[in-house]
């Protein structure tokens, strides 16, 4: 379940 959570936070971060 959190891996879901956890690829859309990295893909935020990729993109900062």
């Amino acid at each position: 379940m959190f891996d879901n959570l956890h690829r859309w936070v990295g893909n935020l971060k990729d993109e900062r």
